[in-house]
């Protein structure tokens, strides 16, 4: 992708990002309010911090090794799907695409695949018949939701390593 797209892209975000600051959060049927997992949902606000700190964490992979050599494009739109809904904002198919980080037509082949396994939903916008939203369906977010909380437990639970077993690098 060339540096020009790339910025294209992110103006793109940007102008999706204004136009839901001037909307109210949406609220759909197909969807749950966080905290209403049966296993005991937990905070939402951390919950997506930790989906959040999830992607940047994916992010910063990239600037240590190839992006090529990863690729995971269902997972970061789900995970982007769960911070946008937190935030309150709209994913359209284009910010969608861009979120999965992999070429267009390949994220839309997993979007079709994530809408075949019921973990999104499209919706059409009223006021832009142009544009399609994405987002979690209940058992999509259900899925990620007890997802979230076991590896929050899971993380809280584990024991750090002490420094002084960490080999350092020779100076």
């Amino acid at each position: 992708m060339s540096r020009g797209q790339e910025i294209r892209e992110i103006a793109h975000r940007l102008l999706q990002l204004a136009d839901d600051e001037d909307h109210q959060p949406w609220v759909r049927s197909e969807t749950v309010p966080y905290g209403s997992d049966s296993e005991g949902a937990g905070d939402p606000v951390l919950l997506g911090r930790l989906a959040e700190s999830m992607l940047r964490a994916r992010r910063l992979r990239d600037t240590h090794f190839d992006p090529d050599l990863f690729a995971d494009p269902a997972w970061d739109m789900l995970l982007d799907f769960y911070v946008q809904r937190a935030a309150g904002r709209r994913v359209d198919v284009k910010g969608a695409c861009m979120a999965a980080h992999v070429p267009e037509t390949t994220a839309l082949r997993w979007i079709n695949l994530l809408v075949s396994r019921n973990l999104i939903v499209r919706e059409v916008d009223d006021s832009d018949r142009r544009r399609t939203f994405l987002g979690l369906t209940r058992e999509g977010e259900r899925t990620i939701t007890r997802y979230l909380i076991a590896a929050s437990r899971h993380v809280r639970q584990s024991q750090p390593v002490p420094f002084m077993l960490v080999k350092s690098e020779p100076s």
